[in-house]
C-alpha cells in the first residue's frame, strides 16, 4: 500500500466537492458558537457545560460524517466509475475513507470546536459580558475518552456506511435495537434454564440461594451481588480480549470485502 496514493485519494475526494466541505465546518462553527455564547449568557460556562456540548456536538458530527459522506462518492452512479478507475489498488482507496473517519474527522473537529471557544469568547468580550467560556484541552482525559467511544462505534457504523446505500446509521441503530432486545430475552431464557432446578431447590427446602451453591453446580461461574462472573479471571480477561478485537476485525473486515464487492 502506497500512503503517497492514499493521500492523494483523501485530497481528491475533499476537492470534488470544496462546498460541501465549506457549507460543513463553517455550520458546525456557527452552532458551536452560538450554542456556548448562549450558555455563557445564561450563566453557565463552566468547563463540565463545555464538555457536554463538545461531547454532544461531536456525536452528531461523527454520525452525519460516518453516515452521509463515507463512501459516499462511490454510491452515486454518475461518479462512482471515476473513483473506480482511479489507478490505486482497493486497499488504498478503502483505507483513504478509513483513514478520514478514523482519524482526520475527530482532530479536524477538535479544531473547529477550540476555535468556536475562542470566537466565543471574543464576541463575549465585545459584548460586555462578564464571563467567558472555559477553553477546551485537546489532551484531557474527559476528550480522549470521548475519542475512544467513537473509535469504539467506528467499525460497525463504517461497515454500515459501505453496505447501506441510504440511511445507514438509521438502519445499523434498529438493527442493534432489534439484536439487544432479542439476546436480553435469550438470556432471560437461558438464566431461567440453568437455574430454574436450583431455585426449586431452595424453594422446596425453604432456603436461599447461595453463590456457593451456585458455584458447585456451574463450577466455572460465580454469582454475587455484581452479577454473573466467571470463576477463573485469566479466562474472563481472554474471552473480553477475543471479543473486543474480534468485534474490530470483524467489522472492518466486512467493510473491505463490501468495498471490493461494489468495485467488482
Amino acid at each position: 500500500m502506497n500512503l503517497t496514493h492514499v493521500k492523494h485519494l483523501i485530497t481528491a475526494k475533499q476537492a470534488s466537492t470544496p462546498q460541501r466541505l465549506l457549507k460543513t465546518l463553517g455550520l458546525t462553527l456557527v452552532i458551536l458558537v452560538a450554542a456556548l455564547a448562549l450558555h455563557a449568557f445564561s450563566g453557565d460556562a463552566s468547563l463540565a457545560n463545555t464538555l457536554r456540548t463538545f461531547s454532544f456536538a461531536f456525536l452528531v458530527v461523527a454520525t452525519i460524517e460516518l453516515g452521509s459522506h463515507t463512501f459516499n462518492e462511490y454510491k452515486q452512479k454518475n461518479e462512482a466509475y471515476r473513483w473506480i478507475m482511479i489507478p490505486a489498488s482497493q486497499l488504498e482507496k478503502w483505507f483513504s475513507s478509513f483513514f478520514t473517519s478514523f482519524l482526520i474527522v475527530p482532530v479536524v473537529f477538535i479544531a473547529v470546536f477550540i476555535t468556536a471557544t475562542l470566537i466565543a469568547n471574543v464576541l463575549l468580550l465585545v459584548m460586555g459580558v462578564g464571563t467567558s467560556v472555559e477553553l477546551l484541552n485537546p489532551f484531557s482525559h474527559s476528550v480522549w475518552s470521548l475519542i475512544k467511544g467513537f473509535w469504539l462505534i467506528h467499525p460497525l457504523f463504517f461497515f454500515a456506511a459501505i453496505y447501506f446505500k441510504k440511511q445507514p446509521i438509521l438502519k445499523v441503530t434498529g438493527a442493534i435495537a432489534l439484536v439487544v432486545i432479542t439476546w436480553a430475552l435469550y438470556s432471560l431464557m437461558l438464566v431461567n434454564l440453568m437455574f430454574s432446578d436450583v431455585m426449586m431447590e431452595a424453594q422446596n427446602s425453604l432456603m436461599v440461594v447461595t453463590p456457593e451453591a451456585v458455584a458447585q453446580l456451574f463450577g466455572f461461574l460465580i454469582i454475587d451481588e455484581h452479577g454473573v462472573q466467571f470463576v477463573s479471571n485469566a479466562f474472563t480477561k481472554t474471552l473480553f480480549y477475543t471479543v473486543f478485537l474480534g468485534y474490530f476485525a470483524f467489522f472492518w473486515g466486512l467493510s473491505f470485502l463490501r468495498f471490493k464487492e461494489m468495485e467488482l
